[in-house]
């Protein structure tokens, strides 16, 4: 049986981003451009920050983690104003069945520009093709479409809904997968 390759969150590059791991350093970006913003914790697992100190926490543990090679996160950083505007990565992984479940968030001041469909076929490139991943999974809340659509547009197929518990609330998710073997047939040339 092949065995993944974990070399951990190398940087990639697409034509609007460098995706690179986060470091304590990005924590006043990470606070302006998306962790304060309570549209953009509204469906995702974890509350807006209150101060720029809860964001350098988080910042510090993400840097000590990437040090792992099986760890798999990056902080998007756009090239035009040279910050991060948001986060994408692995949020859990099955070594096993070689199953990886991305979650991702991004500023709303960026939102609705394809940003977020560019850098998700991106990590999922990378997360098929370097590492050796076979399926890619993620979920949305049902309240938050323009997530699924950007699953939809990177090739995921919806699964399922389920009910799941996300900051003491029971919620509507739809979960959406890809195989390595449909990601082979509809990759970007």
């Amino acid at each position: 049986m092949d065995t993944l390759n974990l070399i951990g969150s190398q940087p990639i590059e697409t034509e609007h981003f460098i995706l690179r791991p986060i470091k304590e350093t990005d924590a006043e970006a990470m606070y302006a451009n998306w962790a304060s913003s309570p549209a953009v914790a509204e469906y995702v697992t974890w509350n807006a920050h209150e101060n720029v100190e809860v964001s350098r926490h988080l910042c510090r543990t993400w840097e000590e983690r990437a040090k792992n090679i099986d760890f798999f996160h990056w902080t998007l950083v756009l090239k035009s104003i040279g910050e991060p505007i948001g986060t994408i990565g692995a949020v859990s992984i099955d070594i096993d069945k070689k199953s990886a479940e991305i979650g991702y968030c991004m500023g709303n001041k960026w939102w609705n520009k394809g940003y977020m469909t560019e850098c998700l076929g991106a990590v999922t490139e990378y997360l098929f093709d370097k590492i050796g991943f076979e399926e890619i999974t993620a979920y949305h809340d049902i309240d938050n479409p323009a997530s699924g659509k950007v699953m939809k547009k990177c090739g995921m197929k919806f699964i399922c809904s389920k009910e799941k518990t996300v900051k003491g609330l029971e919620r509507t998710v739809l979960y959406y997968s890809l195989k390595k073997t449909e990601w082979d047939e509809i990759r970007p040339k």
